[in-house]
C-alpha cells in the first residue's frame, strides 16, 4: 500500500522511499529479536562477543600505532565516553561525572608532564588507550541492563581492588625507576605475576556480587583498568629521573599486561558467578 501511494503521489518511487522502508523494517526486526528473555540473551551474547573482539584488538592496534598519532585515540575515547554517559542501565549521574572528571584529570596530567619532558606522545597515548577501554567496558555494562535494573557505576569492591592494583603497580614502577635496570626482574614479577593474581581474586569477589555474567565480567575488567589508569597517572612522576626499558615504551608492554589481567579477572569473575548463592538458597 505504501508503495502504491508513493507511486500515485509522485509518479515514481524514489531512493528515499526504499531507505525509509529499510529503516522501519530494520527497527521492527531489531525490536522483535531483542524483546523477551531470549532476545535479551541474544543482546548479551553480542555484547560478550564485542568484549572478546575488543580484548584481542587492543593487543594488535596499540603497538602498530605510532605515538605521534595519539590524537587519533581522542575520537574513540570521546565517543565511548558519550556512550557510557548515555547508558540507561548504569545509574548515578554524580558517579558518571566523577569518572569523567578523573579521566580528564589524568589526561591533563599526562599532557602537562609530557610537554615538560618533551615526551608527550608516549605518555598521552598510553593514558588515552586505557581510558578508552575503560569507557568502552562501562558502556557495555550499562547498555546490557534495563533502566529498571540499573547497575552502580562503581561498587565499593571495584574501587577498593582498583586502588590496590594501582598502588601495587605504582610501587613497582618506583622500584624499577630507582634501580635503572632495563626490564628489572622485580617489575616483571609484579606486573606479570603478582598483579594477575590480585586481578583474579578481585574478579572472583566482584563476580559474586554482580547480578549476571556480563555485569560480573565488565565490573572485574573495569576494576583492574582503574588500577592501570593509576599506573599511567603515576608513571609521569618517574619520567624525569629516566625510565628503564620496561617502563618507558609501555605502549607495547601494557597490551600484554592488560590482556593477561583481563583473562584472570574475567575468568574468576565468571567462576564467582557460578559460586554466587542462589536467591532461593538465601531465603531458605
Amino acid at each position: 500500500d505504501s508503495y502504491h501511494n508513493a507511486a500515485r503521489t509522485s509518479g515514481r518511487v524514489s531512493l528515499g522511499f526504499w531507505l525509509a522502508v529499510l529503516w522501519d523494517e530494520g527497527r521492527s526486526i531489531l525490536r522483535e529479536q531483542t524483546s523477551g528473555p531470549e532476545g535479551r540473551g541474544r543482546v548479551r551474547g553480542v555484547l560478550i562477543g564485542l568484549l572478546v573482539i575488543w580484548s584481542f584488538t587492543i593487543v594488535a592496534i596499540p603497538p602498530a600505532l605510532a605515538p605521534a598519532a595519539w590524537p587519533v585515540l581522542l575520537v574513540p575515547t570521546v565517543a565511548w565516553c558519550g556512550v557510557f554517559l548515555a547508558a540507561p542501565g548504569m545509574g548515578g549521574a554524580v558517579a558518571k561525572a566523577a569518572t569523567l572528571v578523573t579521566a580528564a584529570g589524568v589526561t591533563a596530567l599526562e599532557v602537562a608532564v609530557g610537554q615538560r619532558v618533551h615526551d608527550l606522545p608516549d605518555l598521552v597515548s598510553l593514558a588515552l588507550m586505557l581510558i578508552c577501554i575503560l569507557f568502552f567496558v562501562k558502556a557495555l555494562a550499562g547498555w546490557s541492563r534495563p533502566r529498571s535494573k540499573a547497575l552502580a557505576v562503581w561498587t565499593p569492591a571495584e574501587v577498593a581492588f582498583g586502588l590496590l592494583i594501582g598502588a601495587v603497580g605504582a610501587l613497582a614502577l618506583k622500584a624499577g625507576a630507582s634501580t635503572q635496570v632495563d626490564y628489572d626482574s622485580v617489575v616483571n614479577a609484579v606486573f606479570f605475576g603478582l598483579i594477575p593474581i590480585v586481578c583474579g581474586i578481585a574478579g572472583f569477589v566482584i563476580g559474586r556480587q554482580q547480578p549476571d555474567a556480563v555485569a560480573a565480567a565488565c565490573a572485574a575488567m573495569t576494576s583492574f583498568l582503574l588500577g592501570a589508569v593509576l599506573w599511567a597517572a603515576a608513571r609521569p612522576l618517574f619520567v624525569e629521573v629516566g625510565l628503564p626499558g620496561n617502563i618507558s615504551g609501555w605502549r607495547h608492554v601494557i597490551t600484554a599486561v592488560v590482556l593477561i589481567d583481563g583473562i584472570f579477572a574475567v575468568t574468576l569473575a565468571l567462576l564467582g558467578q557460578v559460586a554466587r548463592p542462589k536467591v532461593g538458597a538465601l531465603s531458605d
